[in-house]
């Protein structure tokens, strides 16, 4: 998977790779000049993005950037069973957030 990257932002991208492959997942760094509209058109596929927001998902011209911790409250309440993300995850009884 890509990461494309701000280059005043290599260092957090540098940080967020090495987090993702300590877990087995492995990006691909890119850096560009900006990350705006037209370079999400351009590069419709899957990809993982860090500017001054953060890390972000893109993809067909989109972002998505959710505020995962607040999402815990959600998984509290209802049962991780019948929650589309944590079952697509895959994920164990005892649910944890890593915030990159």
């Amino acid at each position: 998977m890509h990461m494309y990257f701000e280059v005043d932002f290599q260092e957090q991208a540098q940080h967020y790779q090495a987090v993702l492959h300590s877990r087995g997942v492995t990006v691909d760094l890119q850096p560009i000049e900006k990350l705006n509209a037209r370079f999400l058109r351009l590069n419709p596929d899957l990809a993982l993005c860090v500017d001054e927001n953060g890390l972000w998902l893109s993809a067909n011209g989109m972002k998505m950037q959710p505020d995962w911790k607040a999402e815990i409250p959600r998984l509290k309440r209802a049962s991780l069973k019948s929650e589309m993300i944590a079952r697509a995850c895959q994920l164990g009884e005892k649910p944890v957030l890593v915030d990159a």
